[in-house]
């Protein structure tokens, strides 16, 4: 006999949806090999909540790209391709836009996944009635531009033969 019955829990809504982060964690999978985002979320208007994990390597970096683009995290546009510190600490509040399905953990639990992340823009194009969805009061809406990193530049000390440098200094 069970002891305790296991309330199904309630998984958000499949397809296109507004959703806010709770909080991030900066994880590292049991290899050891690879670090990724767990993005604790809540769907909006239900407030049912779900977790994506993002993965940050090369492989991914075009899901970093639309995750950023979708919750305001803009990228430098000096048009360079420089490395950027980006802080856990600007991601919790931010309001993004995703479609949303449902998965099945190895338990058969379901659960809600990203399917793909979406820019404001492609939100208001394919799916307008997300923009009337209503917000949390303290909702980060507005743009923050991530910063370039700042890397010292090296220069190499060149051996010069002592004859060379006596000639050179004469």
């Amino acid at each position: 006999m069970k002891r305790f019955e296991e309330k199904p829990r309630a998984v958000a809504p499949e397809g296109p949806c507004r959703f806010q982060i709770a909080s991030v964690e900066l994880k590292t999978t049991q290899a050891g090999d690879r670090q990724y985002l767990r993005l604790s979320c809540v769907h909006l208007p239900t407030g049912i909540p779900f977790t994506e994990n993002l993965s940050l390597g090369v492989k991914s970096e075009w899901k970093v790209t639309k995750f950023s683009d979708s919750v305001g995290l803009v990228f430098p546009t000096d048009g360079s391709e420089a490395d950027v510190l980006g802080s856990l600490s600007d991601m919790p509040k931010r309001v993004g836009f995703a479609v949303l399905k449902h998965e099945m953990t190895n338990k058969g639990n379901p659960f809600a996944d990203v399917l793909r992340f979406l820019t404001p823009e492609e939100a208001q194009a394919k799916h307008p009635e997300l923009l009337g969805v209503a917000l949390p009061d303290d909702a980060e809406t507005e743009p923050i531009e991530y910063r370039p990193m700042r890397v010292k530049s090296v220069t190499k000390k060149a051996k010069v033969p002592a004859e060379e440098l006596e000639q050179a200094v004469l």
